[in-house]
């Protein structure tokens, strides 16, 4: 399955191929940077851009494993309404303001459903039906059908916070824009003059702290005026606490029709009973250097600042794989709102310096450099657009380090693992239930773990398999009435191991 990755258009088995052609012209030592093992550089270890993210997958990614968020590096013209129908499905590209923020926030434990038996307990009724049917009659259409007869409840889905957005309000146009994702530090900027003021923005997301922070700072005292508000999907509330808080509340989804199955006429299943989809919550508080913020309403609104600084940390009711998600929302509020103050006991200069020492004693395990690094001052799209007509391996070695980047940014000890989508996504519906296929996406995206230095992110997937092996005993005496245990190829934060299409099932 082709996923699209924000390093630009091409999809990640296109660019593999394209970049398999380029480095089969160079010679082994060159291609391996064996030789004596340089340190990468500052240039070619950035991806940027000279204009915001129009969609999703253009957007920059940060994680610590369990919060995540997409780093548009803009916003929307004309904000979509999340709760619309369309928005869920809706790609882009739109016009975008460079002058504003958005960033889509996500928790790894935010899924939709709760426990349930989704074995068809009366799936090894027919499993002579189909072995005859396979094996002695060779009439494999009629297998199929039987088939059909064994499928049980499908998986739940990843589901998506919401979004935090910061909108600046400048005198002047804005110039010399530029975006950028910087793997050496695991951070996001954004860089623009509006007059003659220079902003920039930068983001990341802490592991040590279990907070998204997003930095805003103006070159000239009292130049930054920003409104500060949150929305989402699945969102039930934003309220003002205090002058410079936000508390955004939700509730996932009861029930998500995954993809696969057809002609579903209710594929998103909303509920206000606890326990039937998890609350939610997302603590939000900014604080300023020079000039006032206040809260109006939902919003916060900076005025005359020089720098201001936004912390957001999330909590969900997830109790557990065994256990109905039932937690209150006022016990899930609370300990959001424990994590924003005890990360709020440390200033921007320390909450940076704990993230990069925790983010480079991962990261910096493993170099590599592949040539020169000359086209590093050509915007990423750019390079991509050229790198078939214009052989650029040192591309190949940021590619590299981008997969290294995703695993540390998306699976970290005591974290879920990595999903299909990391720990990004913007959708109720995602695509394939941005869950975990264990016929061959999972393995994907562990494939870094072992050869590129970073075994401890194996942590999350062995837990999950030892999660599996309860969940699939069940399965494997319901369904097939065998010993042992089971997992079918779609499972969610659940650990569902029922049968659910027609792929085969893998026997431990």
């Amino acid at each position: 399955m082709e996923r699209d990755y924000p390093m630009g258009r091409l999809t990640r088995r296109r660019f593999i191929v394209t970049a398999s052609t380029v480095a089969g012209t160079m010679s082994l030592g060159s291609r391996l940077g064996l030789a004596d093992a340089p340190h990468n550089g500052p240039g070619n270890l950035k991806l940027w851009y000279t204009k915001p993210a129009s969609q999703w997958v253009d957007a920059l990614p940060i994680g610590n494993g369990r919060l995540g968020a997409m780093v548009y590096g803009g916003g929307a013209l004309e904000p979509l309404d999340p709760k619309a129908p369309k928005s869920d499905h809706e790609l882009g590209p739109v016009p975008t303001d460079p002058a504003r923020e958005t960033l889509v926030l996500n928790e790894d434990t935010l899924w939709s459903g709760s426990p349930v038996d989704g074995n068809n307990h009366g799936a090894k009724d027919y499993l002579p039906a189909v072995r005859k049917a396979v094996l002695v009659e060779k009439d494999y259409h009629k297998a199929d059908e039987l088939c059909r007869k064994i499928q049980g409840l499908f998986a739940e889905s990843f589901q998506v916070m919401g979004s935090l957005h910061v909108d600046c309000k400048h005198a002047g146009q804005v110039t010399e824009y530029r975006r950028e994702l910087d793997l050496a530090s695991a951070i996001a900027a954004t860089r623009y003059k509006a007059g003659d003021v220079e902003f920039e923005r930068t983001a990341f997301s802490s592991a040590p702290d279990q907070a998204i922070v997003l930095r805003i700072a103006a070159g000239k005292p009292g130049e930054l005026n920003a409104t500060i508000w949150m929305d989402g999907a699945l969102v039930k509330g934003v309220e003002a606490l205090g002058g410079n808080r936000l508390l955004l509340t939700g509730k996932a989804a009861k029930h998500i029709a995954g993809a696969g199955h057809p002609g579903s006429e209710n594929p998103v299943v909303l509920s206000d009973t606890p326990g039937e989809g998890m609350y939610y919550a997302a603590a939000l508080e900014a604080r300023v250097e020079g000039g006032r913020v206040s809260a109006h309403e939902n919003k916060l609104v900076v005025e005359g600042a020089t720098v201001c600084t936004v912390l957001v940390t999330a909590a969900t009711g997830y109790r557990g794989f065994e256990l109905k998600p039932d937690t209150p929302q006022a016990q899930v509020s609370a300990h959001a709102g424990k994590q924003l103050d005890a990360a709020l006991k440390l200033n921007y200069t320390a909450l940076r310096q704990r993230h990069l020492a925790d983010y480079r004693r991962l990261f910096e395990r493993v170099s590599l450099k592949l040539g020169p690094d000359t086209a590093a001052s050509l915007p990423t799209d750019e390079r991509l657009a050229n790198f078939a007509a214009s052989p650029d391996p040192s591309l190949l070695a940021l590619y590299f380090q981008y997969g290294r980047y995703m695993l540390i940014s998306s699976s970290r000890p005591g974290s879920q693992p990595a999903n299909l989508q990391g720990i990004w996504n913007y959708q109720v519906q995602p695509p394939w239930s941005c869950n975990w296929t264990s016929n061959i996406n999972i393995q994907m995206n562990y494939w870094p773990a072992e050869t590129c230095n970073l075994s401890d992110l194996t942590e999350p997937l062995i837990t999950l398999v030892k999660d599996l092996s309860k969940t699939g005993a069940r399965a494997a005496e319901e369904t097939y009435a065998l010993p042992g245990w089971v997992a079918h190829h779609n499972i969610a934060n659940l650990r569902e191991s029922s049968r659910i299409t027609l792929q085969h099932p893998k026997f431990f």
